[in-house]
């Protein structure tokens, strides 16, 4: 039976179409930027860390409590997602060593991470206070404004009206007059106190309205000043945690943005000093970044957070950063960093294709100009000519690219066969006539030198002009039968002259 049950699995693993490794995004946490670890699903289709959904809705306002951060649709549930748990390690971990590394390392950094420490117990949408909670404050003024306002007197039910009309009716003249009279009387007076006792209830509703707000606004002003003095006592403590607990309970935006604006450049400036616990400060101060509302303050910290990965060479992290939450001003000067930093190092292919990469994505063409040529210098210095090539094609301005095809054409003429072919056709692509007929004329005689003479003469038939083409066929014909018979005299010779130098 278990035969059985291996031969199934055997054929159906045989059938089975091979594994693609997952798209990076679908598998990094919005808030972390970092691959999932325990990656939970909330109501809206959104993935987050568990531990770090929990953290940023423990730390939200009361305005903005169990929001999405992508779609700002309010969170009433976050599952853990097996089956993203179970495709994260089927089609990234497993897929190579290198990919099992980061997974560890950042399973390793989650679980000791002290920034996270008073959200592992606690669930990941937080608990609000009911009304039975609120300060004695909150509750008058919410009792206050949900109550009904007074209402006019009940008039006289129909039956008493008909019964007053008949006795008006079937009264003497004279009694009716005075009935009537006194009636007006008592209507305007009852008009008149109607119209004093109105504007005295709405007085007093809003005095006590005003009074309830003055206190209410006092005790505001008041704990925000108290909440500030106690995250700065934390921060001067060096105790960041607990500075951004209470940042969270400030109610004024400004004044929180502040204390949360303080709390991710410290956890920054930790990162920059502290190489060992550099990955998990960056992370804290991501998070931290992520709480600002004002968008100046915001942008500022994620523009000097993208710097900090750039040094920490956490390349894919910055991008994320400086393509999702940098200014547009700011991100051509983040990408230049990001090419340099690469260029520093070692020549490879795939670093190349990696600053090929990002020339789309800058909006300066100076600065895209100057990384091509430093790209393209470290390619020729490699004799990468294809990818010299590449870095040509992406300068943004045509008359330097005409002029770069120019030297790297004259850099390709030489005896190599496979370098004349390179040249001519980078030739081609050489707009002046002029330049072009000059290069053929080299590239044709250096064919000829190398006893290539059907290139040697497709390269002539290039020429634009028709005179020049006939004396350079006329003096390739001439030449061509000497340089054959040369080759034939001195072969012996050479032979010679090649077993002297092996000999010595």
């Amino acid at each position: 039976m278990p035969n059985i049950t291996a031969a199934k699995n055997y054929l159906r693993s045989f059938f089975q179409e091979p594994k693609q490794p997952l798209d990076l995004k679908d598998i990094t946490c919005p808030i972390t930027r970092g691959i999932l670890i325990e990656p939970v699903k909330t109501n809206c289709g959104h993935h987050f860390e568990q531990l770090a959904l929990a953290t940023q809705l423990q730390a939200l306002t009361f305005d903005n409590r169990e929001l999405c951060s992508i779609c700002r649709t309010r969170i009433t549930s976050a599952d853990l997602d097996h089956e993203l748990i179970v495709k994260i390690q089927d089609q990234f971990v497993k897929l190579s060593i290198e990919n099992k590394k980061i997974f560890d390392d950042q399973k390793t950094e989650l679980s000791e991470d002290e920034g996270y420490r008073d959200v592992r117990s606690l669930p990941e949408i937080p608990r609000r206070s009911d009304y039975s909670t609120m300060p004695e404050e909150f509750r008058d003024l919410a009792r206050f404004l949900e109550s009904d306002f007074p209402r006019s007197p009940p008039r006289a039910s129909s039956e008493n009206s008909q019964r007053s009309d008949f006795f008006l009716r079937n009264a003497p003249r004279r009694l009716r007059s005075s009935i009537s009279t006194a009636s007006s009387l008592l209507s305007a007076s009852r008009r008149s106190i109607s119209g004093i006792l109105s504007s005295w209830i709405i007085r007093s509703i809003k005095n006590n309205a005003s009074n309830q707000f003055t206190n209410l606004y006092n005790l505001i002003i008041t704990s925000n000043e108290s909440l500030s003095q106690k995250v700065e006592q934390c921060i001067e403590n060096d105790n960041l945690a607990q500075a951004e607990i209470y940042t969270s309970r400030i109610s004024k935006s400004i004044f929180r943005d502040q204390c949360y604006s303080k709390i991710g450049f410290l956890y920054k400036n930790k990162a920059n000093a502290d190489l060992v616990n550099s990955d998990s400060y960056l992370t804290s101060s991501t998070r931290i970044a992520r709480l600002i509302s004002h968008r100046d303050m915001k942008a500022y910290l994620f523009k000097e957070l993208a710097q900090s990965y750039i040094d920490a060479d956490k390349l894919l992290q910055a991008k994320s950063i400086i393509r999702d939450d940098v200014k547009n001003s700011d991100k051509d000067e983040l990408y230049k960093s990001i090419c340099s930093n690469i260029l520093l190092k070692e020549y490879s292919l795939s670093n190349v294709q990696e600053v090929l990469s990002i020339f789309p994505l800058m909006f300066n063409n100076n600065f895209v100009n100057h990384i091509c040529r430093n790209l393209l210098n470290k390619c020729i210095a490699n004799n990468d000519y294809d990818n010299a090539e590449n870095a040509i094609e992406k300068l943004r301005f045509p008359y330097e690219i005409q002029a770069e095809y120019h030297k790297l054409s004259q850099l390709l003429i030489n005896n190599n066969y496979s370098d004349l072919k390179r040249a001519l056709n980078i030739t081609d692509k050489i707009e002046s006539y002029s330049i072009k007929n000059t290069n053929f004329e080299k590239i044709s005689s250096k064919f000829a030198d190398i006893r290539y003479f059907k290139d040697a003469y497709k390269t002539i038939s290039k020429h634009t002009n028709p005179s020049t083409r006939k004396r350079l066929y006329f003096i390739l014909t001439i030449k061509t039968p000497f340089i054959v018979l040369y080759s034939l005299a001195s072969f012996p010779f050479r032979q010679i002259i090649n077993r002297l130098k092996k000999q010595h």
